[in-house]
């Protein structure tokens, strides 16, 4: 009978990157322009998995988690998205209700 080998798992540091907001594309977005993160990013820290975990903020709610629509656009706004931009895509998405 062969010996049990202990697998295990370790991790040493976390890096940070902060992503470029833009306009996104998921169509399950309740209300005004859904956010997507693109793939310009930029560096900005490294710390160590223990170092994070004696520091980090307290875990956010749903509640606290919600972008409202008005704040969504605003960010996109100031990223240098247009209105045009932003909500040409809004009304060719919306879908008329069937009411049969």
């Amino acid at each position: 009978m062969t010996a049990k080998v202990k697998k295990s798992v370790g991790f040493a540091d976390i890096h940070f990157r902060e992503f470029v907001l833009c306009l996104g594309d998921n169509p399950s977005c309740a209300f005004g322009p859904p956010l997507s993160l693109s793939w310009e990013h930029t560096n900005m820290a490294v710390i160590s998995v223990d170092d994070y975990e004696l520091k980090r903020p307290a875990r956010r709610t749903k509640v606290e988690i919600h972008m409202p629509s008005t704040f969504r656009i605003k960010l996109l706004m100031d990223g240098g998205y247009k209105k045009k931009e932003i909500f040409t895509p809004i009304a060719t998405t919306i879908q008329p209700a069937n009411f049969n």
